[in-house]
């Protein structure tokens, strides 16, 4: 916000904002999939789009077509879809907990559902099986477990009798991602037998990406996106405080168990297709509320566009940045997010 605390597009409408962030989208959109080791310009990506639409075939040569449809548009759309969907879970979060530095990886559903994964690869999938293997759903399953049980125990952890402490289950939620990081880390090196790919899978990583991953997210993430859109003015209500919110009809405790399992199930469906990919969740909710404002009716959508935008310069940096190599899209986002991260502690002392 500016020095008098009103957002800084406080005077532009809203549905502007929205446009201009969907613009970005789409622009963030072309500029990845033109950029990479082989150049997509910008009428080959239209071609190929309208021939592969209209069931034609488009003049570009069958191998730029190839690498367009196949591997680069999968890539750069399902980077889209996780940053819309951590963007959106860490908007939750925070509205949800009443701290700004709530966010997936935070409070340990990231590495909850990390965990789930790698004991479904390691003992389901056959063992000695990668990340980028074995049965898509099956993996998403077991990171909705493992992300369900890392939520459940800082819950426990954080509850005093009928309530929930919300200071608590993010110390709590700290602690038990710790644990779970070290546990994949163990299963990784010891049954896997693979440190590299322990790198890639804790930092994030859209090698690989397809057109089935993305189906996954769009089937799951999208409806969770949606609902939260939906709930996002009766999320406001919890800022006046609990007692409030419950005098004015609303079930807080039912409604935060039930967002929190919505929640988990976005975040674990983007870690069993990209792995851990931190920080998302609270640099873009934070800038967005510079934008447009405290209220999550505006900020769900506008954080879900961002979100979306960002992880995709992220992806487009990591993969050129020091070309031929790709770095894990995770570390340029852990190199953004904590120093952000440290930014907010200080600025939010009393209510952290």
């Amino acid at each position: 916000m500016n020095p008098s605390g009103r957002p800084l597009l406080h005077r532009v409408p809203f549905m502007w904002t929205l446009w201009a962030l969907a613009c970005l989208s789409v622009v963030s959109i072309a500029v990845g999939c033109a950029v990479g080791s082989v150049s997509v310009p910008f009428r080959a990506q239209w071609a190929t789009l309208v021939g592969a639409l209209s069931g034609g075939s488009a003049d570009v040569g069958p191998g730029v077509a190839h690498l367009y449809l196949h591997l680069r548009l999968p890539r750069v759309v399902l980077a889209y879809l996780v940053g819309v969907a951590l963007a959106c879970v860490g908007t939750l979060f925070q509205a949800l907990l009443r701290n700004p530095l709530a966010e997936p990886y935070i409070i340990g559903v990231s590495p909850g559902a990390s965990l789930g994964v790698t004991v479904f690869v390691a003992f389901a999938a056959g063992g000695g099986a990668t990340a980028a293997g074995g049965y898509l759903w099956g993996r998403t399953a077991c990171a909705f477990v493992g992300g369900v049980i890392a939520v459940l125990t800082a819950y426990m952890l954080a509850s005093r009798g009928r309530f929930l402490n919300m200071s608590d289950i993010l110390l709590a939620g700290i602690a038990i991602g710790a644990l779970g990081v070290a546990i994949t880390s163990y299963l990784w090196i010891s049954v896997l037998q693979e440190f590299r790919g322990l790198l890639y899978w804790l930092m994030g990583n859209f090698g690989g990406s397809s057109w089935s991953r993305v189906g996954l997210l769009v089937v799951l993430v999208l409806p969770c996106v949606a609902v939260c859109w939906r709930l996002a003015p009766t999320l406001n209500l919890l800022s006046l405080g609990e007692e409030h919110a419950a005098y004015l009809g609303l079930n807080v405790e039912r409604f935060k168990q039930s967002l929190l399992a919505l929640g988990t199930l976005a975040t674990a469906a983007t870690v069993s297709v990209s792995g851990v990919v931190g920080f998302v969740g609270i640099i873009v909710p934070h800038l967005v509320r510079r934008l447009v404002g405290a209220d999550n009716a505006r900020v769900v959508p506008a954080s879900c566009l961002m979100g979306g935008a960002f992880l995709v310069a992220c992806d487009l940096v990591a993969r050129t940045i020091v070309a031929p190599l790709e770095l894990p899209v995770g570390m340029l986002t852990a190199f953004v997010g904590a120093p952000f991260f440290l930014y907010v502690m200080r600025r939010s002392r009393g209510s952290a």
